[in-house]
């Protein structure tokens, strides 16, 4: 009857008169719920719920890395594009001042020495021509020199000219 009576309550009366604090975390709990059949393939089932979800999320950081590195890969090819681009310009322009600057240095010489070139070649045919008469000079007899003196008529020096004068 005893039996009956215990079946016949409510749970929570029984609960509340044989209550005592429970302790899950006891050493022997502990121990079962790792050694527990049951206990561990929930546990395994958990984690390959999280295992998935961590291969989940690699796998979308490995796609994103693709895509990083493609980006990257990209722009480096396009900046390489860019600047060869760039270096060739400042290359021809650099080229087409030098150019241009000596073509300006070279024409400004050949204007500021044209004058010089001019008067440089007056002179050499100048100093040529009196070496010819200096030559001829030198060769000629005293008859031809005095002949030569007259048709020259030599502009006598001041001091010259008081020495061929006589004095009375």
């Amino acid at each position: 009857m005893e039996s009956r009576e215990v079946a016949s309550r409510a749970p929570s009366t029984c609960f509340a008169r044989n209550s005592r604090p429970l302790k899950p975390c006891t050493p022997g709990f502990r121990k079962w719920r790792r050694c527990s059949p049951t206990f561990g393939r929930a546990n395994a089932l958990q984690r390959t719920d999280e295992l998935k979800q961590l291969l989940e999320r690699q796998e979308r950081w490995l796609i994103e890395a693709r895509q990083t590195v493609t980006q990257v890969q990209w722009a480096r090819e396009n900046d390489m594009h860019r600047f060869w681009r760039g270096v060739v310009t400042r290359w021809v322009i650099a080229a087409i001042f030098a150019i241009a600057a000596a073509a300006a240095a070279g024409g400004a010489y050949v204007a500021f020495t044209r004058p010089y070139d001019r008067e440089l070649e007056q002179l050499r045919t100048q100093a040529a021509f009196g070496q010819f008469v200096e030559q001829r000079a030198l060769s000629m007899s005293a008859a031809e020199r005095r002949q030569f003196d007259a048709l020259m008529r030599w502009p006598r020096a001041a001091g010259a000219r008081n020495q061929s004068k006589p004095e009375h």
